[in-house]
């Protein structure tokens, strides 16, 4: 597939790995071109946030669109459009100055957001909620 492309050397297919953390840190940009609702989430992009990239995802309407925020962690694309995901992998690459703070934004996002002490926190705080809902 790769030595079909305009520049081959730039792609790499791995096969499986048993740690993602250091092929992320060998990164610049992930990439999720998600085109089916099916791909709600995407816990590998909290994955990739959490080592510093930035991403390029697609919208649509799911948890990936809420975890990505266009313009801030990365930058988000029409789903099914090559034009569109090629202009926001484009974006992406060609100001590495911005790249870099859209790194520290998706890292500072997971954090904040998806951290084990936020998600803890919000389960109690629905368990605060039950128990006084419950008490009137």
């Amino acid at each position: 597939i790769a030595a079909g492309l305009k520049h081959p050397d730039r792609v790499q297919f791995l096969g499986t790995v048993s740690r993602l953390e250091p092929v992320f840190a060998a990164g610049d940009l992930f990439c999720l071109p998600s085109t089916h609702r099916a791909e709600a989430f995407g816990y590998v992009l909290l994955e990739a946030f959490r080592t510093g990239l930035p991403a390029v995802t697609t919208e649509l309407g799911t948890g990936t669109s809420y975890v990505n925020q266009d313009g801030v962690t990365g930058y988000v694309a029409k789903p099914q459009d090559p034009q569109a995901l090629a202009e926001a992998l484009n974006k992406a690459i060609t100001d590495p100055v911005h790249l870099r703070e859209l790194g520290i934004a998706a890292r500072k996002r997971v954090e904040k957001d998806f951290g084990l002490e936020k998600m803890v926190e919000d389960i109690l705080d629905s368990y605060r909620m039950e128990i006084s809902d419950s008490g009137k």
